[in-house]
């Protein structure tokens, strides 16, 4: 069984690997942020079928404070995996995974042609934010990284 609070490490990987594919170029950069965006795509995975097979529900509270009326509900952060956002999850983990993978020799041969680190940065953003789509409990949240994850795609 899953802690709720292993819900963040997926998102903490790929912040990790953006800031990795900003600062690493060339091969070495490649080979970071494909490694980093597959470990996160392998713990997608893993929490999509925990909660499939072992648990019902996961819910971790990433940050809240009280605010005022005003706030439209962006005083709380809190992610949320129940059986059919598990699905997606065990969904979007394979993709990742594949698309981790196949990048490490694909983008080899761009190399001096393209920057590579481009798409470095806005896949790992790109996966980042769709995991938060699937996982997020608020709608106001929900708009928020549905925006991102169209603008980085």
């Amino acid at each position: 069984m899953l802690n709720a609070s292993l819900l963040i490490v997926p998102v903490s990987l790929l912040v990790i690997a953006f800031i990795v594919s900003l600062l690493a170029q060339g091969k070495l950069g490649i080979y970071l942020y494909s490694i980093l965006s597959a470990a996160a795509s392998l713990f997608m995975i893993y929490i999509g079928l925990d909660v499939l097979l072992y648990t019902n529900k996961l819910s971790y509270t990433v940050f809240s404070y009280t605010a005022g009326m005003l706030s439209l509900g962006l005083n709380r952060l809190e992610l949320v995996v129940d059986p059919v956002s598990a699905v997606f999850l065990v969904a979007l983990g394979i993709l990742g995974l594949a698309v981790s993978i196949y990048s490490l020799n694909y983008l080899e041969h761009y190399i001096g042609k393209y920057s590579p680190e481009f798409f470095g940065t806005t896949y790992t953003l790109f996966l980042a934010s769709m995991y938060m789509v699937l996982t997020v409990y608020n709608l106001v949240w929900f708009i928020i990284f549905w925006e991102l994850m169209t603008v980085f795609s």
